[in-house]
C-alpha cells in the first residue's frame, strides 16, 4: 500500500507540472503599422528616425478632421470574441513650450452601422510631450466579434498655435492578460533564495526558510505600468510548502501582506496561512491574498514573511505572484446584431447555415430589410416587405438570394430601412465552411474496461487494506 501511495503521489505531481505550465502562457500584443493607413487631406508618410520602422504619419493640427485612420473588417488574425485594450502610438511637435488646449482626439468609429464604437478621446495638450512618443489607450472592446467596417482613427484639434503637429505610428491591440511577477525579480532576504524546482514553468522558486522573526523576506514588487489606475485587482500567488511529515505535519506555513511603500500603508494586512486550508497535494498551490486597488505611481509590494513552525514545515516556496482585473467591455450597446456573424449556407452541414438578424427600433417607424453585396451594392434578397413596426424585431437570412439561389461568398450588408435612408446596419461575411469527414478507423464497441477513484476514494479500499498494506 505505501508502494502504490508514492506512486499516486508522483503521478498526481506530474499532472500538477504539467497543468501548471499549460496555463502559463501570455497573450500577444498585435501592432497595425503605418503603412497600412488611410490618409487624407494633407497627411503622409515620412522618414522619421524615432519611429520604430523609420517612418511615421504626419498631419498638422490645422483642423478636426480625420486625417490619419486604420480602417479593417477583418480582424481573423486576432481572437474571436475576445476582449482587447486598444491603443494608439502618437508623438506631437509643441508650437510654444507650454502649450494649452487640447492636442489631438483619437477613437474607433462603426462605419457600417455609422456610431461610435467607444466613445472619441479628446487629449489635452498638457498630457503630451514635445517629440516624445507615447501610448494612449482608446478603449477596450472585442474586435473579432463582428465583420463590420471599422475605423481607427487620429484626428486634429484645430490648434496648430499650441501644437501644430502630429504624427502617429501605430495602433496596437492589447489582448488582456494578467500581471505576472515571476520569482527571478523577487527581492529576497534573510537566506531566501532562488532555487530550482522542475514543478514550475521557469524551473525555478523562490525558497524562504521558516523560524524565528517576522522579516518580509520574499518581496514582489507591481510595475505600475502594466496597472490601470483606478480599477481593482485579485492578487494571488502560486505557494508549495515543504512538509517534514506527510501524514503529521500541520499548523501555520507561512504569512503574507500587501504594502504601499509610498504612503506606508497597508494594503493588505497582514495574514497567516494555516496548513488547514491547503490541499496534502504535491503541486502548486493558488492561494487568494485579497483584492487590491493600486496607485500606479506607487511603490507597492507583495511580501511574505515567516511563521515559527519549521519543525513541520521547513520552508515554503513561491512560484509567482498574479494580478487579474475582470476586463470591460467598453463598446457601445449595439442597436442591431448579426449572429452568427460568418456563415457557410451552400455546405448544409447544419453548421452556420443561417443568420439571426436582430435590431431595435425606438419608434414605430415604416421599415424594410434588405441584403446588398458590399462590392458593387447590388440588393440581393429582400427579407421583409414594407411596413410599420417598433421595438425588438429579428429576422433570418438563410444565404439564398430572390431567386433561391445561394450567394456567392463575400461581404454582404443587411440593411434596415425607411423609405430610401438606413436606420441600421450590419455586416455579414458568407464563407465556404468546413468539410467535416468521419474517422478512418472509427473507434467500435469502445467500453470502459473499469472503473477509476480518486486517491482515497475507493469504496473497496477499507476492506482490502489488511492485504494490501
Amino acid at each position: 500500500m505505501k508502494f502504490g501511495a508514492s506512486r499516486l503521489v508522483a503521478f498526481l505531481t506530474l499532472l500538477a507540472a504539467i497543468g501548471f505550465g499549460a496555463g502559463s502562457a501570455h497573450a500577444q500584443d498585435q501592432a497595425i503599422a503605418d503603412d497600412q493607413f488611410t490618409l487624407s487631406g494633407g497627411a503622409a508618410r515620412t522618414a522619421d528616425a524615432s519611429a520604430g520602422d523609420g517612418y511615421s504619419a504626419h498631419m498638422t493640427n490645422d483642423s478636426a478632421a480625420w486625417k490619419i485612420q486604420y480602417q479593417n473588417w477583418d480582424f481573423g488574425t486576432l481572437k474571436a470574441g475576445k476582449l482587447y485594450d486598444v491603443y494608439v502610438k502618437v508623438k506631437v511637435k509643441h508650437a510654444v513650450p507650454a502649450p494649452t488646449g487640447n492636442a489631438f482626439v483619437a477613437g474607433i468609429y462603426d462605419a457600417t452601422n455609422a456610431s461610435d464604437v467607444v466613445p472619441a478621446r479628446t487629449i489635452a495638450a498638457a498630457n503630451t510631450a514635445d517629440g516624445v512618443w507615447r501610448e494612449y489607450r482608446l478603449g477596450t472592446f472585442a474586435p473579432n466579434a463582428g465583420v463590420n467596417s471599422l475605423s481607427f482613427y487620429v484626428g486634429g484639434a484645430s490648434n496648430a498655435a499650441q501644437v501644430s503637429d502630429i504624427y502617429v505610428d501605430a495602433f496596437i491591440f492589447k489582448e488582456y492578460s494578467n500581471v505576472q511577477i515571476e520569482d527571478a525579480s523577487f527581492y529576497k532576504f534573510n537566506g531566501a533564495s532562488l532555487v530550482t524546482d522542475g514543478m514550475t514553468p521557469d524551473h525555478s522558486a523562490a525558497r524562504m526558510a521558516n523560524g524565528p522573526g517576522s522579516g518580509w523576506n520574499v518581496q514582489a514588487k507591481i510595475d505600475g505600468a502594466r496597472i490601470e489606475a483606478g480599477k481593482p485587482y485579485r492578487i494571488t500567488a502560486d505557494i508549495k510548502p515543504e512538509r517534514s511529515d506527510w501524514q503529521t505535519s500541520s499548523g501555520d506555513l507561512f504569512g503574507y501582506l500587501v504594502y504601499d511603500l509610498t504612503t506606508s500603508s497597508y494594503l493588505v494586512n497582514p495574514t497567516v496561512v494555516s496548513s488547514a486550508t491547503i490541499p496534502k497535494v504535491a503541486y502548486y498551490h493558488q492561494v487568494q491574498l485579497g483584492t487590491v486597488t493600486v496607485d500606479p505611481a506607487h511603490d507597492v509590494r507583495v511580501c511574505f514573511y515567516p511563521v515559527n513552525n519549521a519543525a513541520n514545515f521547513p520552508a515554503v516556496r513561491i512560484d509567482r505572484v498574479a494580478l487579474t482585473r475582470q476586463p470591460e467591455d467598453e463598446s457601445a450597446a449595439k442597436a442591431i446584431n448579426a449572429y452568427p456573424y460568418k456563415l457557410s449556407p451552400a455546405n448544409q452541414d447544419g453548421l452556420n447555415d443561417s443568420t439571426r438578424i436582430a435590431y431595435t427600433l425606438p419608434a414605430p417607424q415604416t421599415e424594410s430589410v434588405i441584403v446588398q453585396r458590399v462590392s458593387d451594392q447590388a440588393t440581393v434578397r429582400t427579407l421583409t416587405p414594407a411596413s410599420t413596426s417598433s421595438g425588438s424585431r429579428a429576422v433570418v437570412w438563410d444565404g439564398k438570394n430572390d431567386g433561391g439561389q445561394y450567394v456567392s461568398n463575400g461581404l454582404y450588408v443587411v440593411r434596415v430601412r425607411s423609405g430610401s435612408t438606413d436606420l441600421r446596419r450590419v455586416n455579414v461575411q458568407v464563407i465556404a465552411g468546413v468539410s467535416l469527414a468521419a474517422s478512418a478507423n472509427p473507434v467500435k464497441n469502445d467500453v470502459p474496461k473499469g472503473v477509476f477513484y480518486e486517491a482515497g476514494g475507493d469504496p473497496l479500499r477499507s476492506r482490502r487494506s489488511g492485504r494490501l498494506s
